[in-house]
């Protein structure tokens, strides 16, 4: 395994205006805030090498046995073939080249289907820098994204428009608009482009992509802030290809006559790799669900009967509590991220499926997947191509079985755009510190206990929120459950649990004793949570990871009684 300093510079000289093509890298932190590099068996290209992401993805997808078959589509709707997609990007460049310079900033707002995995590859073709945003965001947080990417165009829908209108108008930055509505880049789309069936001759493409360079940025993603603002990471192309080819090896990665779905918004680091990069490389078939939610993605697998899926431990519990095993024997591999995996929802999930389900731990600030693992015990291992440390507070190595900070060293890293305070918060030394409260077994695996952010310092102890979470699902009552620390009014903290109940079972004071019981029989006393709100939903991310900052506001406005008191009931809002 060999490591890269990056000390030497490929980047031009760098102007810092708002319309300068080196406004990414122009706010950058400094070189020395840079996490190191290392790779595995594929070395990795020399930032200043020719590489355009946009150009090896149309290479792969143009493959002449590939034009006639199935690419991407939606359950009910046209699907597109390689060949579609092909042309939808030639269409789109096209309009690209001619309203935009290289080094620009493409905010997409699209819905996740062909139609944005097309305008991805225009866009990095034609040597843009991508801004995608999930399509559920509203003004108010695309006023985040707008002050700190600062796009100079925009491409969306008019369905779409109305909420970046409104941030514009509050933050005074309007992004130039790119005009696609005539190309039917929406969800569904009803007449996508074709190129003549059954030729199997590639449509054209506006000439050569754009020259870049392996170390240029390409991408720029936002955390899905689950504890407050988001932060934007920046990925240049040898991230993205990188990430592409990396991950679970063998089958767990589609191949061609492979079907793939999940819930993630290819407008995150998640989607990206499983529903984008896996599959166009792959030569698979992605079928994207026509809504968000667990109900919209089981249907898309009673409609497309996917062999991989990809998704969160929650919907993969929602799942495993509403099908019978016929209807997820298509499924032959189970990526699940974005939130840790307990052995409770594996147990659930193998009742009713013979699939592989395979824990994956990545992060938007890497691209790439790190960690991933398959046995029942939790235990992580790092993927190819990455090293990882659990650290302590000082820094050292903490011994096996005691708790410490994730630590981990790829062929990608953390580059914040416009925030050196959270750059240097991330990287410590050369590594990337995730933020994930991890053990290491005595067998070497790596076991996921939360964020650090979920860690909860109780009656002098440090509790896991998701230790007690994994618990109350369990519960007959329970549909879904987040616990948080609130401050006691006396100086420390208090474990608070939010339910949601099942649809069957009523919410009220007996079924508060009834948790708290549950939960005291098999954790410690101090683990039991001394407030319990129940609400009809619990407050996610994009990701569908839990927003744990709603979540502490959700309970602060429903405890009433006093906090150094509330061991009883705390009622509903």
């Amino acid at each position: 395994m060999t490591a890269h300093d990056s000390s030497s510079n490929c980047l031009d000289t760098i102007e810092a205006t708002d319309s300068s093509p080196r406004f990414v890298a122009s706010r950058l932190a400094p070189r020395a805030l840079w996490p190191r590099l290392t790779e595995g068996d594929q070395p990795l290209p020399d930032e200043s090498a020719p590489l355009n992401i946009g150009a090896v993805l149309t290479d792969a997808i143009a493959n002449p046995e590939w034009a006639d078959r199935p690419a991407a589509g939606h359950p009910g709707g046209p699907t597109w073939r390689f060949g579609d997609l092909l042309d939808a990007v030639g269409k789109i460049e096209t309009i690209l080249r001619r309203d935009c310079r290289q080094g620009d900033r493409l905010l997409v707002r699209l819905e996740s289907g062909p139609g944005l995995m097309a305008a991805l590859i225009a866009g990095w073709r034609a040597g843009l820098v991508l801004v995608p945003t999930v399509a559920a965001l509203r003004a108010r947080e695309l006023e985040g994204v707008l002050a700190i990417a600062r796009p100079t165009h925009a491409l969306t829908t008019a369905t779409l428009e109305p909420a970046l209108a409104e941030a514009s108008a509050a933050t005074g930055l309007r992004p130039d608009r790119v005009a696609i509505e005539d190309l039917a880049l929406g969800p569904a789309p009803s007449s996508p482009p074709r190129p003549p069936a059954g030729t199997g001759a590639a449509p054209p493409l506006p000439g050569a992509a754009v020259a870049t360079r392996a170390g240029d940025p390409c991408l720029i993603l936002f955390t899905s802030g689950t504890t407050g603002r988001p932060k934007a990471a920046v990925h240049d192309h040898r991230a993205v290809l990188t990430t592409g080819l990396g991950g679970p090896d063998g089958e767990a990665k589609p191949g061609p006559g492979d079907v793939v779905t999940g819930t993630p918004s290819i407008a995150f680091a998640y989607g990206l790799a499983t529903l984008f990069l896996f599959p166009l490389l792959g030569g698979a078939r992605t079928v994207f669900p026509t809504a968000p939610g667990v109900e919209a993605l089981a249907r898309t697998i009673a409609a497309a009967r996917p062999s991989h899926c990809a998704t969160s431990p929650t919907a993969y519990r929602a799942l495993a509590a509403g099908r019978s095993r016929d209807d997820l024997a298509s499924i032959r591999i189970a990526l699940s991220g974005g939130e840790a995996l307990t052995p409770a929802t594996r147990r659930l999930w193998t009742a009713v499926s013979d699939s592989r389900m395979i824990d994956i731990l990545g992060a938007t600030e890497l691209l790439g997947m790190a960690l991933a693992g398959e046995g029942p015990d939790g235990g992580l291992r790092p993927l190819p191509g990455w090293r990882a440390r659990v650290v302590d507070g000082d820094g050292g190595d903490a011994p096996a079985g005691k708790p410490g900070r994730l630590a981990l060293q790829g062929p990608t890293g953390c580059r914040y755009l416009d925030n050196a305070e959270a750059q240097t918060a991330y990287v410590r030394d050369g590594w990337n510190l995730t933020g994930d409260m991890v053990l290491r077994d005595a067998d070497g695996g790596i076991r996921h206990l939360a964020r650090a952010d979920d860690l909860i310092v109780a009656s002098g102890h440090t509790v896991a929120g998701p230790e007690i979470e994994a618990v109350i699902a369990e519960h007959a009552a329970v549909d879904d459950c987040a616990v948080v620390g609130l401050d006691d009014g006396a100086g420390g903290r208090l474990i608070a649990a939010a339910v949601v109940v099942a649809a069957d079972r009523a919410a009220g004071p007996l079924l508060v004793e009834d948790l708290r019981a549950f939960v005291r029989a098999r954790l410690a006393p101090f683990k039991v949570p001394r407030a319990v709100v129940f609400t009809d939903a619990l407050p996610r991310t994009g990701t569908g990871k839990i927003a744990r900052d709603r979540v502490r506001a959700l309970v602060n406005r429903a405890t009433t009684v006093p906090r150094r008191h509330a061991g009883r009931r705390a009622p509903a809002d």
